[in-house]
């Protein structure tokens, strides 16, 4: 959303040039979920519902541009289907819908709580891998839409901070990816520690750029 958004609409910065990226620290893991109660116990399942009942599926989303929102459409394109996207400000929303059958499914992130708990069922994630914790639970690849897709995230600093000092936060922050009860609070989740290196991660934000701009264009999010 950082490299996104200064093409959706004007902001006060740069995303590559206004920043030292410090430290990549994980990244959000975002996958298909729909109630638990629900007759799909498969993607496959869900997208033979859906071209059989155009228009009559509706999904939630973080956000317009999100790559929640993003990957849901690109896998519309891809099998030809139809279904609705409901716009939430927030995960927290969308899973209180979705629980509460207001709507057919969720593209979303942080769902691993519900889905332990036998509230949701999570048919499909968005990563090169498989999760860890859900070993059973095929990526898109895998089912045999060419997508994927997920949203590292860690520190940043303000650009021109001198290097010394980045150095600092950045070995104080290697030091806490191996703290035992931050890799916990990261598996609540499902999460877990992907390092990327200053350089690593500054290379990686500037790669993104031109993708992040062409999402943009492709799906006329340009606010006006």
């Amino acid at each position: 959303s950082v490299i996104r958004q200064p093409f959706m609409a004007p902001t006060p910065y740069d995303p590559v040039n206004s920043f030292t990226y410090v430290i990549g620290v994980s990244a959000f893991d975002f996958g298909l979920v729909v109630n638990a109660s629900s007759p799909w116990t498969t993607f496959q399942q869900f997208i033979s519902f859906a071209k059989q009942n155009p228009a009559k599926v509706t999904y939630g989303s973080i956000g317009v541009g999100s790559i929640a929102h993003r990957v849901m459409e690109q896998i519309r394109e891809k099998v030809g289907t139809d279904w609705t996207h409901v716009s939430y400000r927030g995960s927290a929303p969308g899973q209180v819908d979705l629980q509460g059958g207001h709507i057919t499914a969720l593209s979303d992130t942080g769902w691993a709580p519900l889905v332990d708990a036998g509230k949701l069922r999570l048919l499909a994630v968005y990563g090169k891998e498989r999760l860890k914790r859900y070993p059973h639970v095929p990526t898109l690849r895998e089912l045999g839409i060419d997508i994927s897709e997920e949203s590292p995230w860690g520190l940043a600093a303000p650009k021109g901070v001198p290097p010394d000092r980045i150095k600092v936060l950045h070995d104080a922050a290697r030091r806490a990816l191996d703290d035992a009860e931050f890799k916990a609070s990261l598996e609540a989740f499902a999460n877990e520690v992907r390092y990327l290196s200053t350089e690593q991660y500054q290379a990686y934000m500037a790669a993104r750029v031109p993708v992040e701009r062409d999402v943009v264009e492709r799906y006329k999010l340009r606010q006006q």
